[in-house]
């Protein structure tokens, strides 16, 4: 009785430990780093301030709080 107890944890956390990696995994392939963000949100500014659609004060503003996260 013991051993099956045992046999169905064991089989539990075999299926449950792999899930939460996989989950993790694919939590982290969509969102990605939080320094490849960061890097994502300054190429866009970038790009906004060079075509124009913000201005220096306003493009510095957002890189410096960019920079402070």
């Amino acid at each position: 009785m013991f051993e099956d107890q045992m046999t169905t944890v064991a089989i539990g956390l075999a299926l449950i430990i792999p899930g939460i990696f996989v989950v993790r995994w694919l939590l982290t392939r969509v969102s990605g780093s939080p320094d490849d963000l960061a890097e994502h949100h300054r190429v866009e500014l970038e790009k906004r301030y060079r075509r124009g659609e913000i201005d220096e004060e306003t493009y510095q503003r957002h890189l410096e709080q960019l920079r402070s996260e």
